[in-house]
């Protein structure tokens, strides 16, 4: 009844998340679809305009340029004409027989210039025109041998150009030069004034040049393009159109680009109209379009494509959302599947937090458990600590250690965030820190240095301001000296909190060394090397009375000499671990936080009378255990993720060395293997006979995550967790068959 209603509900929902699905794809895919085409289209059209743009800029320059030359040239022409005497040859000539020389001399000067179509001096006192061809009476030179096509206004304007005191350029026009040929074609003519020696105006030098002859200036680039070029003088008055008229084109500006340049030299300006529907654009736009289309093409195929997958991926969500209501009541359903899928995950998120935050509780207080240990001096040596830490990401590489404490003067509920955001923070690679519940407003360090970090105090000091600057919190850290033993911590540590002890007179908000405490004490108290010397002998000859008194002299001596507090606290501690080395016992444990928070000598000296008479109520021997007892012991609490082999030597009584020499010579076996050993074995039952998650796994056969659940499974096993899974379960398939 329940998988009908399911599939009654499925159309219906399948329908409505498709499709928004698929319009969100869509529009995914039609962002990047929309940019490309702007870019391609927008920026490319700009570009390929702004490169025509530029090319006819050039071309123009260069038009305009050798325009510019012609006309120096022609500047040029008339000068010399004037400094060779030619002028005046014209100017004192009798009749048209003396002008011969001057003809000659003006055809000289076509010849060398082909753009030029005719050479004209007309001398104003003399009633003969020269040309570079014949001679002739002014009046029939511009009556008969040059007519041009608008009669009655041209001839006027000549005259004007003979008048002139400046050179000047009369537009183009359809003009017939019957010295020279019958056609008409359209003509500039070019004037430039011939003064005499004291300025006065004396003649004029015409140049006559043929559209033809400008045109061929225009470069194939600017005919390709089909350009529209234009003269205009210093008026803005159009002097030669190449093209049709200024006034279709501006009835028609709409349809043209327009691109100009201005000459420097005789102040001309040159236009060139470009047509907006030429061959060019029209195929780049052409090219444009097709670009797009085929974009749009690709889109809708593309939206096929999506809409077939989108099909046969749907199949997954399907499934998640009949076991997601599996573990939902009725009640509790969304209004589509993701809603249903959603709240199912949410459930089960939920229950993973609750379950991780405890696990995580659980490895920060081993951890810091682990960690007061080593403060504490209950590790002999480094192997061992690594030895016991071996899951729990705690490694001392070779180097140095040192203890620092860091003292905050505000509270804060939630000092392990604290503690783990200034271990990220921090540059030195090896640095934990250990919480203890007796100091709630302390972080204890510890740092393993290497020979370039003998000094940390500035790393230090650099926590400190970044905690006063991400939490606003002030503190004040002290840090002892290095030591290369790790049952010496427990002293470093002491120096720690005898440094911060000396805030009071450094004050807060500061870094203090162990160093500077001592460069600071001026007292005479001297150490008891003597009493320390005896104390040694007694132990190495294990004579119980001789211990006993030489602990009572170290006493003694504490008693009657006035001890700066941090040299109690050494004495303290040099006298329990030379004693500790002979005897294992919880009574020479001596809490490492309760000799740092002592603040006088006398409490010190008190504390090692009260452990004095314990060391004297201690029996002679105990019985060593049997290996019997030991393996009874480890397969009850080697599964535990607290489990720890130090731990089993304290309740053994003996010292993690020697216990794991003991089981060794009575096994043959490593402890550390054997617990590895028994954890595999159990995890390979666990994985074979349930369907237990591996997270499950981890935490029944002693770890806390599946991360090293699984490094130390393939380590031992050659293959991951989930592999022996599968290859259990072929196994058991194939006996069955």
């Amino acid at each position: 009844m329940e998988n009908t209603r399911h599939r009654k509900l499925l159309p219906k929902n399948f329908s409505k998340l498709y499709s928004r699905l698929l319009f969100s794809y869509t529009v995914v895919l039609l962002i990047p679809l929309v940019v490309l085409i702007y870019f391609y289209s927008s920026r490319f059209m700009k570009r390929f305009y702004t490169e025509i743009y530029n090319t006819v800029d050039s071309e123009l320059i260069q038009f305009g340029t050798q325009m510019d030359n012609e006309w120096n040239s022609m500047q040029s022409i008339t000068d010399h004409l004037t400094m060779t005497g030619v002028t005046s040859q014209a100017a004192n000539a009798a009749g048209p027989l003396e002008l011969k020389p001057v003809i000659t001399a003006l055809s000289n000067y076509r010849s060398a210039n082909p753009f030029l179509t005719d050479i004209v001096l007309v001398m104003k006192d003399q009633p003969y025109v020269t040309t570079c061809f014949t001679t002739a009476e002014r009046e029939y030179y511009f009556n008969q041998l040059v007519t041009p096509a608008n009669t009655g206004t041209s001839k006027n304007v000549l005259t004007d150009l003979i008048d002139s005191t400046r050179p000047c350029c009369l537009p183009s026009q359809p003009l017939t030069n019957r010295s020279l040929n019958t056609t008409t074609e359209n003509t500039l003519i070019f004037s430039f004034p011939v003064f005499s020696d004291y300025q006065k105006l004396v003649g004029t030098v015409m140049f006559f040049v043929s559209e033809h002859s400008v045109q061929n200036f225009k470069s194939p680039r600017l005919i390709s393009y089909q350009s529209q070029l234009y003269i205009m003088d210093q008026t803005n008055s159009v002097i030669m159109s190449l093209g049709p008229s200024p006034e279709a084109i501006h009835e028609n500006k709409g349809q043209y680009i327009v691109r100009s340049w201005h000459s420097p030299e005789n102040n001309w300006s040159y236009l060139a109209y470009l047509p907006n529907r030429q061959d060019t654009f029209a195929q780049v736009s052409s090219i444009t379009w097709e670009f797009i289309f085929s974009i749009i093409i690709a889109l809708l195929l593309a939206c096929l494509v999506i809409y077939t997958l989108s099909r046969l991926n749907y199949a997954p969500i399907r499934n998640l959302l009949k076991k997601s209501r599996q573990l939902l009541p009725s009640s509790s359903y969304g209004p589509d599947e993701l809603d249903s899928i959603s709240y199912a995950l949410d459930y089960l998120a939920d229950q993973n937090n609750e379950l991780s935050s405890k696990l995580s509780g659980s490895l920060n207080a081993v951890r810091n458990e682990r960690l007061f240990r080593l403060l504490s001096g209950r590790y002999d040596s480094r192997q061992d600590f690594n030895l016991d830490c071996s899951e729990l990401d705690l490694y001392l590489p070779k180097g140095s250690y040192c203890a620092a404490i860091m003292l905050l003067h505000h509270t804060d509920p939630n000092i392990d965030r604290i503690a783990k955001d200034i271990q990220k923070h921090s540059s030195i690679p090896y640095i934990y820190y250990c919480i203890h519940s007796l100091h709630p407003e302390q972080i204890i360090f510890l740092v393993t240095l290497t020979d370039s970090q003998q000094s940390p105090n500035l790393c230090f000091e650099d926590l400190r301001m970044f905690l006063a600057k991400k939490y606003q919190i002030a503190s004040t850290i002290g840090i002892g000296t290095a030591t290369e033993q790790t049952d010496c911590i427990m002293q470093s540590y002491m120096e720690a909190a005898s440094a911060l002890d000396y805030r009071f007179v450094k004050g807060n908000g500061t870094v203090i060394q162990f160093q500077e405490i001592t460069d600071f004490s001026q007292s005479s108290a001297v150490y008891p090397l003597e009493e320390f010397t005896v104390l040694k002998n007694a132990l190495f000859t294990q004579n119980r009375p001789a211990i006993h008194t030489s602990i009572q002299n170290i006493i003694l001596f504490m008693e009657q000499n006035p001890l700066p507090l941090y040299l109690a606290r050494s004495i303290c501690f040099d006298l329990v671990r030379l004693v500790k080395k002979q005897y294992n016992t919880e009574a020479f444990n001596t809490s490492v936080l309760e000799l740092s928070n002592m603040e006088t000598a006398q409490e010190i000296t008190d504390m090692l009378k009260s452990w004095s008479q314990k060391l004297q109520e201690l029996p002679s021997e105990k019985k060593r255990s049997s290996i019997a007892e030991i393996l009874a012991y480890l397969d009850q609490y080697v599964l535990s993720p607290d489990f720890s082999v130090y731990e089993a030597s304290e309740h053994f009584h003996m010292t993690l060395p020697a216990f794991s020499k003991y089981f060794k010579e009575s096994t043959g076996k490593n402890v550390m293997d054997y617990t590895i050993q028994s954890r595999i074995q159990k995890a390979r039952e666990l994985l074979t006979h349930t369907n237990l998650p591996l997270k499950d796994i981890s935490e029944q056969v002693g770890y806390y995550n599946v991360s090293s659940f699984t490094r130390r499974f393939k380590l031992n096993q050659g293959c991951t967790p989930g592999e022996y899974r599968k290859s259990a379960a072929r196994s058991q398939n194939s006996s069955l068959s």
